[in-house]
């Protein structure tokens, strides 16, 4: 399966607040994974704006995680529901 990057690369390396709010709700894993488990799967569910730079904060299983722009962009995909 095709993996779907979350954030476009050639874009500036800190969120825009209004794209940060995009993502909102959005199941993520990290990038190679092909069947992740139910551990691997993360979900958006909040943003900091702290220092002039905007996050995400990512819920997962047993931790709360933030990243920048760039951090969520290179290392994590959005996870696909089968249909």
């Amino acid at each position: 399966m095709k993996q779907k990057l979350i954030v476009d690369k050639d874009k500036t390396k800190e969120f825009e607040i209004d794209e940060a709010v995009s993502l909102l709700n959005m199941a993520i894993h990290r990038a190679g994974i092909e069947k992740p488990q139910f551990e691997d799967i993360g979900l958006i569910v909040g943003i900091l704006c702290m220092n002039e730079e905007v996050e995400v904060i990512v819920k997962f299983h047993n931790e709360l995680r933030q990243f920048t722009r760039s951090e969520l962009g290179l290392n994590y995909v959005e996870e696909r529901i089968p249909e």
